[in-house]
């Protein structure tokens, strides 16, 4: 197997694509299908991009399951988001469903506790009660957590 950049040397469109591709994921990770269309923006060729992508998942530069697994650990951890919004910005990522039904089985974070510490910190420690009910669901829907009752009543007991 020849090394990386020796492939299709003969093809200009094809390096000055791969190295826009290359470029990109130096800033971030990014699913196949986000890179596809950011390339296809930057006006290079379907045919070139399609042999981009195929190159560099080959060489594991593109993995469709890193990213979703690096993109959920960053979500979930830091951004404390629900499982259900990260699903959707995944899907939204052009990520696989079976891909992203993996990666949020094998998180290893505790939902209701992030949740719990988001009410915390946005609520300043008061119960949820009639008068920032709205306000609460609010936040929990927005932030993608699902089974909400439950977690402002285990909220509650916690105070």
């Amino acid at each position: 197997m020849r090394p990386f950049y020796f492939i299709h040397m003969e093809n200009e469109q094809f390096k000055k694509a791969r190295d826009s591709a290359v470029r990109m994921l130096g800033y971030r990770a990014h699913s196949k299908r986000e890179l596809r269309d950011k390339l296809r923006q930057k006006q290079h060729g379907g045919d070139v991009v399609d042999e981009v992508i195929e190159s560099l998942t080959e060489y594991g530069y593109l993995d469709d399951y890193k990213f979703a697994v690096q993109f959920a650990e960053e979500k979930m951890k830091r951004k404390s988001l629900g499982s259900a919004r990260v699903a959707y910005e995944l899907r939204q990522r052009g990520v696989d469903s079976g891909i992203i039904e993996r990666v949020l089985e094998g998180t290893d974070v505790c939902e209701e506790e992030k949740a719990a510490a988001l009410l915390e910190k946005k609520l300043r420690g008061e119960p949820v009660d009639e008068t920032n009910r709205n306000k609460a669901v609010g936040l929990l829907k927005r932030h993608g957590y699902r089974d909400i009752q439950k977690i402002i009543k285990e909220y509650n007991n916690g105070i």
